[in-house]
């Protein structure tokens, strides 16, 4: 018939008996299965009941079965019969198909989610998501469900200076603090122009320029020194124009990236010059 409430967090066990064969010098003798106390068996030797309990015939923990005095020597003189088992530790687990919830606390240890993962919270900074390696928030939901991932790699480099004319050389954007810059993780170098993905994937790069050359001018994306993509530039009026170069870039980690610039361009600095970028995903 069905039962009302929980069920049970054990079974019955079944009951069994042990032999053991006595030598008249051997007290302790080990037990298939673990007892709580004495008294969780009835022992036997020469078909005499003993008496359980410290200072009587025997005692038994665990797995050891101790006597007072030593059974006398025989094949199988001794035996046991469980009466019961030990309680183990319960091992409590969340039942697969409810929802897992918690009002505050952290995880600790790696945690794999193999399916849909729904972070929920009210208020300002409603929900984080902090990583165990480094300090800060990793994934930050706000109460209008808009995720930021504070440190995902994005630069904005722009050259520290007047009017520059580049032929066959690296467009010399020599700073991240100039006219809005930044570095998030500190992953472009100033000296050597080169921005280094920190770890594989998408990237998206933009670069921009105002301007001047006689003939035609081809500023170029370069991935670990050769060419990647290319922008177009030509005025043979000599006047200011606008250069650009948009792309996305499947990199690995370390590779780096830099602007090239061959014929001759002359452009600003400044704001009026920039090379950017950032991990799509």
């Amino acid at each position: 018939m069905a039962y009302l409430g929980p069920p049970p967090s054990q079974k019955l066990a079944t009951p069994t008996s042990q032999y053991f064969s006595g030598n008249g010098s051997t007290t302790a003798f080990t037990l298939n299965r673990p007892v709580n106390v004495a008294e969780d068996l009835n022992v036997f030797v020469n078909n005499v009941p003993q008496e359980p309990g410290s200072g009587k015939s025997y005692t038994a923990t665990g797995t050891t079965l101790t006597f007072d005095a030593a059974p006398a020597a025989g094949t199988n003189n001794v035996y046991v019969v469980y009466r019961g088992l030990a309680e183990p530790t319960t091992r409590l687990e969340h039942p697969s198909g409810q929802p897992l919830a918690a009002t505050t606390g952290a995880f600790s240890g790696n945690v794999t989610i193999g399916g849909n993962l729904s972070v929920t919270g009210t208020g300002a900074g409603a929900a984080g998501i902090t990583s165990a390696s480094t300090s800060g928030t990793a994934i930050n939901i706000d109460s209008s469900n808009r995720v930021t991932m504070p440190a995902r790699p994005a630069f904005l480099a722009r050259r520290n200076g007047t009017n520059i004319t580049i032929d066959g050389a690296y467009f010399p954007f020599d700073s991240t603090s100039t006219d809005g810059g930044f570095d998030i993780g500190s992953n472009y170098d100033t000296t050597n122009y080169k921005f280094t993905c920190p770890v594989a994937g998408v990237y998206f790069f933009s670069f921009y320029a105002i301007f001047q050359v006689s003939g035609a001018a081809k500023p170029k994306l370069r991935k670990n020194g050769s060419d990647h993509s290319q922008s177009y530039a030509s005025d043979g009026n000599d006047t200011w124009n606008t250069c650009h170069l948009n792309v996305h870039v499947n990199a690995a980690a370390n590779d780096y990236f830099q602007i090239y610039v061959t014929d001759d361009l002359q452009t600003y600095g400044n704001s009026w010059a920039g090379f950017s970028g950032h991990l799509v995903g």
